[in-house]
């Protein structure tokens, strides 16, 4: 059953008008709440041990258990999906107020610029200072033990 295309591409049209349904009712951007779902039920599995039903997050290790995908990836949902963002891309574009961005281009250039260099700056930071400062006292320890942890950073 999970291998239908047609089943498949029903749950998904399911899902849509669940994520509409909740954007009326909450008020929030429907695209907001589609992409929400996605990612929740995209990773969602299920599977059966001892008789009894089990609901988790998927693994991408196979020898992860007895949980499987609800809904595997197709070249066709990977079509929809670039599709989707692409469709999503435009509207946020045509939703744009020129006379406004005219009007406000300094605040609007400023929102932009800060918007990319500040998660930018946060996360080298974190990269650099934090993350690399773990992996050097890890490549200590393991200097100072003599052997190899079970952990490792990248070179």
């Amino acid at each position: 059953m999970l291998d239908n295309i047609w089943f498949i591409a029903a749950v998904w049209m399911g899902l849509a008008l669940l994520a509409s349904l909740i954007s009326i009712r909450t008020g929030i951007s429907v695209a907001l709440i589609e992409i929400v779902v996605g990612v929740v039920v995209g990773n969602l599995a299920v599977g059966f041990e001892g008789g009894t039903l089990q609901v988790g997050i998927a693994s991408a290790n196979p020898s992860a258990g007895h949980l499987h995908h609800i809904l595997q990836s197709t070249e066709w949902t990977n079509f929809l999906a670039l599709l989707g963002s692409g469709v999503l891309t435009f509207l946020a574009g045509a939703e744009i107020d020129p006379v406004s961005l005219k009007a406000n281009w300094r605040v609007s250039v400023l929102i932009g610029v800060l918007s990319f260099a500040v998660p930018f700056a946060v996360v080298w930071f974190i990269a650099q200072f934090i993350l690399a400062g773990l992996c050097i006292r890890r490549r200590l320890l393991e200097l100072l033990c003599r052997r190899p942890l079970l952990l490792s950073c990248m070179q």
